[in-house]
């Protein structure tokens, strides 16, 4: 009797799904880990760039070409960045943070040039392809920083004209 060859159904669609969540897995636990500093959490994404340089030298040998496993990797990371900036925008960051992240997403596109990652892997384009939105956010919080700076002085100003605490300051001519 013969033993009949085991066939594993299913192999490659379950693999994939273990890849996505993994690289999910392993962006949630970085924003986590600087959540409340998301300037820190931009500087230290040096690992994204490291992992596929890992998986283009190293781990694309083990899998058949038709996989496309590189492709599949950049694609899963992007994705993974884009909704972790999303979620990072949504927390509303300082201005500061808003400037580091603009300054970050032109430092990545040319990362990826340098890469020689074609731009269709790099799909959907990360905040929508409007990055011009956060210098609008930028503004936006100038501007509203400006009101409440303004406001609380013109508070601390009347209340100071209204007690009279001081005399007012005399000048050479009284």
């Amino acid at each position: 009797m013969q033993a009949k060859a085991r066939v594993f159904k299913h192999y490659r669609s379950k693999f994939m799904k273990a890849i996505t969540e993994t690289i999910k897995h392993k962006f949630d636990n970085a924003y986590l880990r600087d959540e409340n500093a998301p300037t820190a959490f931009l500087e230290n994404l040096g690992w994204l760039y490291q992992d596929l340089i890992v998986v283009e030298r190293d781990v694309v040998a083990c899998f058949p070409q038709d996989w496309d496993i590189y492709a599949y990797f950049v694609r899963e990371y992007h994705k993974a960045l884009n909704s972790t900036i999303q979620r990072l925008i949504a927390s509303e960051p300082d201005a500061s943070a808003i400037l580091t992240l603009h300054a970050w997403l032109k430092e990545y596109k040319a990362s990826m040039k340098e890469l020689e990652i074609p731009p269709e892997w790099l799909e959907p384009p990360l905040l929508g392809g409007s990055e011009q939105l956060l210098i609008d956010d930028y503004l936006k919080l100038i501007v509203k920083k400006l009101d409440e700076w303004s406001a609380n002085l013109m508070k601390t100003e009347l209340e100071e004209f209204s007690l009279r605490a001081e005399p007012p300051e005399l000048d050479a001519d009284g």
